[in-house]
């Protein structure tokens, strides 16, 4: 992979093996662009403890859809973590995760984690109590 520097302002896009220029900053995130109109890379916090779903991104409205860029999380007890829509459609896991275990996925635009329908909330689901902690970046598509 070429050197990064001098080159504030792009990411490397693996599969053109080249620089992709970013579109700028903004307060709440990096704007991005892909092939499309700009997107804002918004960042969340994952923040579950109770057994069962937890919304992490509401559903953002009729045809905007979420796609997750990358997200890291820890668990404090064993046990099954699953991101899923709304409609309780699979989009990432289970994980089957030890005492203080994590998963992570370090994806792009290019390269997302997962992406939901249009028009549904991202959420967690634990199979346990525990402390599930982490963060995540997604951008809104239509």
């Amino acid at each position: 992979m070429p050197d990064y520097k001098g080159r504030g302002g792009s990411v490397w896009h693996s599969v053109t093996q080249d620089f992709v220029p970013l579109v700028g900053t903004e307060a709440s995130g990096l704007k991005i662009s892909v092939g499309g109109p700009s997107s804002t890379v918004v960042f969340a916090r994952i923040n579950a403890v109770a057994a069962g779903n937890t919304t992490l991104v509401a559903a953002q409205g009729a045809g905007n859809r979420i796609r997750v860029l990358g997200y890291a999380l820890t668990s404090s007890a064993a046990g099954a973590v699953t991101f899923q829509d709304s409609a309780a459609v699979i989009a990432a896991g289970p994980f089957d995760l030890p005492i203080n275990g994590s998963v992570s996925f370090a994806g792009s635009a290019l390269g997302p984690a997962f992406q939901l329908a249009a028009n549904v909330a991202l959420v967690i689901n634990l199979s346990v109590i525990a402390n599930v902690r982490g963060h995540l970046a997604y951008i809104l598509t239509t």
